[in-house]
């Protein structure tokens, strides 16, 4: 499952909240988010997430993430 973007509104239970925290607790699946660096570790902690894999763009090579995910699942 792919999530762009998670950001401010979601933080603060607005936006695409719920489903943010229905896919996080229902989904068997990997979910990728794309988050900004500024609110990171908001996200982290509102929907204790353990373990994340942190990419930042620019700097990751797109065929070492992939590689990287997949070793996760």
């Amino acid at each position: 499952v792919i999530i762009d973007e998670v950001g401010k509104l979601e933080i603060d239970n607005r936006g695409w909240a719920d489903a943010v925290e229905r896919l996080i607790r229902a989904s068997s699946n990997n979910i990728l988010m794309i988050v900004r660096d500024t609110f990171t570790g908001s996200v982290i902690k509102k929907w204790n997430i353990s373990d994340p894999l942190i990419f930042r763009v620019p700097g990751t090579d797109p065929k070492d993430a992939c590689e990287k995910m997949l070793d996760e699942k």
